[in-house]
């Protein structure tokens, strides 16, 4: 033991899932069609459509294995919530909630890039 992990870490199966992940996630024509599968979900929930949620189209002839091109959606960041009314903050955080408990429990299938900037 090298001493640069705590106990019982096994730092080889640590690395060995994580370049198995890092695989998975670099591999956008895998990513296009969760994708068109996360926008078909969206868009055939009323709910979310009146929530203004958006999944980005993804641009087929510039994308590749190596690449992901998604149309350019307009949107703002999380953190300029806080200048909104309170009843915008609670619909936005409601909002929020609802499409992650769908994700979670009704779809089974996330979108788990924890960049708030994925939400729209």
């Amino acid at each position: 033991a090298s001493g640069l992990s705590p106990p019982g870490l096994f730092l080889d199966n640590v690395i060995r899932v994580g370049r198995e992940e890092l695989k998975v996630e670099c591999d956008y024509r895998r990513e296009a069609v969760n994708y068109h599968r996360f926008e078909q979900l969206i868009s055939s929930d009323p709910g979310l459509v009146a929530d203004r949620f958006v999944v980005p189209g993804v641009i087929e002839e510039f994308s590749t294995d190596k690449i992901l091109v998604t149309e350019y959606v307009r949107g703002g960041t999380i953190d300029k919530v806080i200048d909104l009314d309170q009843d915008e903050r609670n619909r936005i955080g409601k909002a929020i909630l609802r499409l992650t408990m769908l994700e979670l429990f009704v779809w089974r299938f996330m979108q788990t890039d924890p960049n708030w900037g994925n939400f729209l």
